[in-house]
């Protein structure tokens, strides 16, 4: 660490803002840390629960939809404020508040319709699949009670 080859990540910075003595005495009211992109997760769920339920591969190092989402919206949010040329005519056309927000949600929106309809799906098997098992407990049942006549 000494010879500079080696450095802290930078994560580590955050425990250098808070004593440690600070961080043990508020055990009744934590630090909470906002992080940039809550605000857009919690906008994002709004408009879209389902996202909350995107399946997570583990096997795969894709993040899930709604942090792309966020992560995207960061970077092009940062851009725009940067008045890049890539982005100024963004501005030039659009005059409403978030306007990364509108764009990404643009870009977004096929998958997730493909998101709501593999849910669907998945919810009309969940429905079959209840519907055989109430009538193989009715079927057990009626089973049973011959059974016991016999």
């Amino acid at each position: 660490m000494e010879s500079g080859v080696f450095t802290f990540p930078k994560c580590h910075n955050i425990l250098a803002k808070f004593r440690p003595d600070m961080l043990f005495l508020q055990k009744e009211n934590p630090i909470k840390l906002e992080l940039p992109e809550n605000a857009i997760y919690k906008k994002l769920y709004r408009e879209f629960p389902e996202l909350r339920k995107d399946p997570v591969d583990l096997n795969s190092l894709e993040a899930p939809l709604a942090k792309q989402f966020a992560l995207k919206h960061l970077v092009l949010t940062a851009e725009i404020a940067s008045n890049s040329p890539r982005t100024r005519h963004i501005l030039r056309n659009n005059n409403y508040e978030d306007v990364a927000y509108e764009r990404l949600k643009e870009e977004f929106m096929p998958r997730i319709v493909e998101l709501r309809n593999q849910q669907q799906q998945s919810a009309s098997i969940k429905q079959i699949q209840e519907n055989e098992e109430e009538h193989l407990k009715l079927a057990l049942t009626h089973l049973a009670d011959q059974q016991k006549k016999v």
